[in-house]
């Protein structure tokens, strides 16, 4: 079954222009209830729909058990969803749509959404929480926060980690390159690569950063150019594809590496290669993984099985969209509790929010604290470092949370 995803994924793009509206949150107004929309701008049949969908059943989920419980009284969210297929070209519109649907919150999932309606947000009393963490979201700050950790942040992070963790110098310096698409994620941890290594000598020897165009499924080029590195930095789907033509070739010397986006692809990576395959990645997380004793985790597993009883078991094994994606979203709830407590339910809109964020912090049991201040609209500030198990046939940690600012 390995190639039957780039068949689903080729199956999928013909509907990628298509407007998908998802309005199962809310919709129904009682006497006295504020109904609040929440638009979200996401790819259900392009080829990140792997991780997407799950990640947008979550926020569902978020959105449902706040109105099921009346979390926030007099109160009901609203969610409204348009599908791009991956297509940036369908960005401006999902953003006019899901404007145009009243949503004075959204949740645009790619860095290149987000940047493309950032110059607009302001204008319209919108505040944009992107899931990715690019430098231009973050430099200047602006309307735009991310509900992830800065992509720079995270790569020194790993290799910081990974030269006092993993590598034995007496074997010399090791060969380090990356392989990714040419969007604005990958430039970013090129260029924190560099500078790393530059204020670092003699930690890594930096190949090259190759990056190829976005969708690119075929990496054979690249494989053959970075057969003698020891280590490879690649980014999210296209990894898998890449693990799979680079095995192929019978390469097998690197330690592959990624940051949080290749735990979000856990079904997708293991069915196209297999845990054999997987074993030895290294993945950064920004939050727990499924099997850690933490409440968050328990409750994210709650609404999993309260909310999608007969996908459950699929769910899981996808990878860290549902648990990851409790951690993004979940906090943002409390942001818009306390937006409504300053104005109220009736007043609630844009600049409410924005308000709350540039002071929000918030820390639950066991976990590192995360916030946002005036000058850093990301939310996560710590990773741990997990490692992909074929004996474990699951992803193992090997590090306790540290910092990635």
């Amino acid at each position: 079954m390995k190639r039957y995803w780039k068949v689903g994924i080729a199956c999928l793009l013909v509907l990628a222009f298509i407007a998908v509206p998802f309005l199962g949150c809310g919709g129904h107004k009682e006497a006295g209830e504020t109904t609040i929309v929440i638009g979200e701008i996401t790819d259900f049949t392009g080829p990140a729909a792997a991780a997407l969908r799950p990640l947008h059943e979550v926020l569902v989920a978020v959105a449902q058990y706040y109105n099921d419980e009346h979390l926030i009284p007099g109160v009901k969210f609203k969610l409204v969803s348009y599908d791009t297929g991956l297509n940036p070209a369908r960005d401006i519109p999902g953003y006019e749509w899901v404007k145009g649907k009243g949503a004075k919150v959204i949740i645009p999932i790619m860095a290149w959404t987000a940047e493309t309606v950032k110059p607009w947000l302001e204008r319209d009393n919108v505040v944009a929480f992107c899931c990715s963490g690019s430098a231009r979201l973050l430099e200047p700050p602006g309307w735009v926060f991310c509900i992830t950790a800065k992509f720079d942040g995270q790569q020194k992070a790993l290799l910081d980690w990974i030269s006092k963790n993993d590598w034995d110098y007496s074997k010399g310096i090791p060969k380090l390159g990356f392989v990714g698409w040419n969007d604005s994620p990958s430039m970013d941890i090129d260029k924190a690569t560099k500078e790393w290594c530059q204020a670092h000598p003699g930690k890594f020897d930096y190949v090259s950063g190759f990056m190829t165009p976005q969708g690119t499924m075929y990496f054979g080029p690249e494989a053959v150019r970075l057969k003698d590195c020891d280590y490879i930095r690649t980014y999210s789907s296209m990894t898998g594809y890449f693990i799979s033509d680079y095995r192929a070739k019978g390469f097998q010397r690197a330690r592959i590496f990624d940051d949080s986006s290749s735990s979000a692809f856990r079904g997708f990576f293991v069915d196209l290669n297999g845990y054999e395959g997987m074993d030895g990645f290294l993945s950064l997380n920004l939050a727990p993984w499924w099997n850690e004793p933490y409440q968050t985790v328990n409750l994210a597993k709650e609404l999993l099985y309260r909310y999608q009883p007969g996908e459950t078991d699929k769910l899981i094994y996808s990878g860290s969209s549902w648990v990851g994606g409790f951690h993004n979203f979940y906090p943002l709830f409390e942001i818009f509790r306390r937006a409504i407590e300053q104005v109220g339910a009736e007043n609630f809109d844009g600049r409410a929010v924005y308000n709350v964020c540039q002071n929000f912090e918030i820390q639950y049991e066991g976990l590192p604290k995360w916030y946002f201040t005036p000058t850093k609209h990301w939310l996560f500030h710590d990773v741990a470092i997990y490692e992909w198990s074929a004996e474990a046939r699951d992803l193992v940690r090997l590090s306790d949370w540290f910092p990635c600012d």
